[in-house]
């Protein structure tokens, strides 16, 4: 049976689904007070009644943000470095981060092509998660180490997707964020390959992986 709440709006008696959520306390969902529609309604109105106010503030944050950056920080050849733990920590110029206002220098941590490689893993973690268990404790085959609980993991495609690797279960292994990075989309070498299938072939044996197969040269 669906539990109900009432919108101290409209006092009509809702299922609690109606409503948005607000955290916990104690264990136990917590639900605003008002009903999607009314909060919906209350909110256009609002807009609508200081919408000149919010041109203002927004003009004026503006304003005061692009004189912050033309002092030394709006320059986009400026040189600016990617996150060291989970990112690929190269020097790169400052256009090369996307806009992250609220920052200091105007600018995400992260570079382009890291911070696409983490909106990408997002999608690929429940799969991976699923097939090979949680990413600490596992071992980046990568680099043959560890991923500790304070490293940041990522998703890596064994078959690179620009390579014609797909997204299912057994093309997908943790990583280190690191060594995703700085992997990018080159093949495996043959330790990764034999750190993948160990005692399967010996450590002499050359391998080379391509089109999803394992092709012995």
């Amino acid at each position: 049976m669906n539990e109900t709440k009432t919108c101290t709006k409209c006092g009509q008696a809702k299922p609690k689904g109606e409503y948005g959520k607000s955290g916990t306390r104690d264990g136990k969902q917590l639900y605003r007070p008002l009903c999607k529609a009314c909060k919906r309604a209350a909110d256009a109105g609002y807009r609508a009644e200081n919408a000149e106010a919010r041109r203002e503030c927004q003009a004026g944050y503006r304003a005061v943000n692009r004189t912050r950056w033309a002092h030394g920080e709006g320059d986009l050849n400026a040189p600016k470095q990617c996150r060291t733990t989970d990112g690929c920590g190269r020097w790169l110029k400052r256009g090369d981060f996307h806009v992250k206002r609220d920052r200091p220098d105007g600018r995400e941590s992260y570079c382009r092509t890291c911070a696409a490689i983490r909106r990408a893993n997002r999608g690929y973690r429940k799969a991976c998660r699923k097939a090979h268990g949680e990413p600490v404790g596992a071992t980046c085959y990568l680099c043959d180490s560890t991923i500790t609980s304070d490293a940041v993991p990522h998703v890596d495609h064994l078959i690179p997707r620009s390579l014609g690797g797909g997204d299912e279960p057994f093309n997908l292994r943790w990583t280190h964020g690191r060594c995703n990075v700085k992997r990018n989309n080159r093949l495996s070498t043959l330790g990764e390959a034999l750190r993948l299938m160990p005692g399967l072939l010996p450590a002499d044996y050359p391998l080379v992986i391509a089109n999803r197969n394992v092709i012995a040269v």
